[in-house]
């Protein structure tokens, strides 16, 4: 497939850095806010089938409270849960959920945030962007890397229960299968082999990295308001496996929430083999290497760092 974004796969055996350590505090998700109100209950579902209607039943007792807002189909999927919510109370009494967090589900305690590829394995990431390992997750869990999901049970052995409250990952505007146009340039991967030589190709492309970063916010507010017929939006991030293999490649956005990117890798995997194309794919804007948009006559806008590496030659030896 033909694409404009330089890729840099890189054999080197670069050390992979350590997650930190679960903390309590990082599970609460929501962040107090005086100027919403926040309830903490169990949650229900009352009515038919074809007259669902989503309640909050208040931990400390008290009458059910209504649920409204569009974040209400999306506590559908975890009735049943103990959840802390915040929004506001409408017009008509109900409470509009702007965001919720699982806190508890059947008694046990949860965390709540998006699975993400980490190091070889997988993780879960909460709202602070801290990534928490889960040591020899169950199949079924990897299938739904980029995804939101509650998890109860011991991440350190992987005995976990699991349930999806995102299906797919909520964004602001999702995008159309890759679309890029024929003429689109060829991508042009480039390779090294030792981590002396790696640090060298990181060291060079750092002022390009920092340009892309410096311009990002502006290309995803953009891509959040809607790109135009044709127009795709793509970032670069860098991959790791458990060996410490590093692989640059780009991905196709199709959200970014809460400081979330959530896409599908667009690159061919060279290296590593716990990836590979179209495999969806999350990680925090931090690690953001660069962005691009494909324009439908073949040019594109950004690509600082892609542009970089078609004219640059990595070292050969190490000195």
């Amino acid at each position: 497939m033909r694409r404009s974004l330089a890729s840099l796969a890189l054999g080197s055996a670069l050390a992979c850095s350590a997650a930190s350590s679960p903390q309590a505090a990082s599970r609460l998700g929501v962040r107090p806010d005086p100027s919403v109100d926040t309830i903490r209950g169990t949650v229900s579902v009352v009515g038919t089938a074809t007259d669902e209607r989503v309640m909050i039943r208040p931990l400390g007792g008290g009458p059910a409270i209504p649920v409204s807002g569009t974040v209400a189909k999306t506590l559908l999927l975890v009735s049943g849960a103990d959840v802390q919510a915040s929004g506001r109370r409408d017009a008509a009494g109900a409470f509009d959920v702007r965001e919720f967090v699982v806190r508890s589900v059947d008694d046990v305690p949860a965390i709540d945030g998006t699975l993400v590829a980490q190091d070889g394995g997988i993780a879960i990431m909460t709202t602070d962007h801290t990534t928490h390992p889960i040591a020899n997750p169950p199949p079924a869990l990897r299938a739904h890397v980029g995804q939101r999901v509650w998890i109860t049970g011991p991440l350190e052995t992987g005995a976990v229960t699991f349930g999806v409250i995102a299906p797919a990952a909520a964004g602001d505007a999702a995008q159309r299968p890759i679309d890029l146009p024929p003429n689109a340039p060829a991508d042009r991967p480039k390779s090294v082999d030792a981590k002396c030589l790696l640090d060298a190709v990181h060291q060079a492309m750092a002022p390009y990295v920092a340009q892309a970063q410096a311009s990002y916010p502006a290309a995803r507010e953009r891509f959040r308001a809607g790109l135009p017929p044709g127009h795709t939006f793509f970032v670069t991030t860098r991959l790791h496996d458990a060996a410490g293999r590093e692989e640059q490649v780009f991905v196709i956005v199709d959200s970014i929430v809460n400081g979330i990117i959530a896409g599908r890798i667009a690159s061919q995997i060279n290296a590593l083999r716990e990836f590979r194309y179209g495999q969806p794919y999350s990680f925090p804007e931090a690690e953001l290497v660069d962005w691009m948009v494909s324009r439908p006559d073949g040019s594109e806008e950004g690509n600082v760092v892609g542009n970089f590496l078609d004219s640059y030659t990595p070292p050969s030896s190490c000195t």
